[in-house]
């Protein structure tokens, strides 16, 4: 709710475009009093309070990290399958993305590419953790302290399937 000294300081332009807003279904939801001047929805002041306060956000932001997370195991998964049948000469219960059965060739080339996958995962959840979800820290609903424990919990987790979440130099990779 804008007060009445806020009101008067606003431009003639800015005062209609308040009362266009205030017409909203929203703003007339949100705003509508009884005759006590108290509000007349109850739901009313706790949904005010989650339009200040929305967590979903960082909560949508946190749910992407998990999900690459599980995106990152599932590619980790597949890349052992590939190379074990590669290794082993023994495809025969692997198929490509058509049902056919894979060669040792095509499990190796499915190896290499579910190795560049991970890494492909890899960057996107730094990206994501870094440009998407620190932003959002506000001291308030997202802390320093509760975004630098997400992020400590989410580099274990990538650590335990043997991966660096945060390289700190840059090796050459070799071309095949």
């Amino acid at each position: 709710m804008i007060n009445k000294q806020r009101i008067d300081k606003m431009s003639r332009k800015q005062q209609l475009e308040h009362q266009q807003n205030m017409e909203l279904p929203i703003n007339k939801f949100l705003n509508s009093t009884n005759e006590k001047g108290e509000a007349k929805y109850p739901i009313a002041s706790k949904l005010r309070k989650y339009f200040l306060d929305n967590p979903d956000p960082i909560l949508t932001d946190m749910r992407m990290s998990n999900a690459l997370l599980h995106e990152l195991r599932w590619h980790k998964e597949q890349l052992v399958s590939y190379l074990l049948a590669h290794k082993t000469n023994n495809s025969n219960n692997l198929k490509d993305k058509n049902g056919d059965l894979m060669s040792n060739a095509n499990c190796y080339l499915a190896y290499i590419s579910e190795t560049q996958n991970i890494h492909i995962v890899l960057s996107k959840l730094r990206e994501h953790l870094v440009s998407k979800l620190l932003p959002k820290c506000d001291g308030h609903l997202l802390t320093f302290e509760l975004y630098d424990e997400f992020v400590r919990k989410t580099e274990d987790k990538v650590k335990e399937m043997g991966y660096d979440l945060f390289p700190s130099k840059v090796e050459l990779i070799e071309p095949l």
